[in-house]
């Protein structure tokens, strides 16, 4: 299972590397950070958490969101369908 695991701070990308670390015996796990944060050697995104989800939705099976409550729920709405499909 392919799984996107997306901060918006240094410090959660430094949690999204631990959270990575432990699922990578289950998971096939790739951490994303915003561009101008401090890397913790995640790969980058610099473009709107929705328009990184647009280009990158259909290419993983889970997302794991480490931010605030209110930026991805904005996000996510038009991604979603039914909960039978999603």
């Amino acid at each position: 299972m392919k799984l996107a695991i997306i901060s918006v701070t240094s410090q959660g990308a430094e949690l999204g590397q631990c959270l990575s670390n432990k699922l990578s015996d289950e998971y096939q796990c790739t951490g994303y950070e915003k561009t101008d944060r401090q890397s913790t050697g995640q790969a980058r995104y610099s473009e709107t958490l929705q328009e990184f989800l647009q280009e990158n939705w259909h290419g993983y099976d889970g997302f794991a969101f480490i931010m605030d409550f209110g930026i991805w729920v904005r996000s996510i709405p038009g991604f979603l369908h039914t909960k039978s499909v999603d």
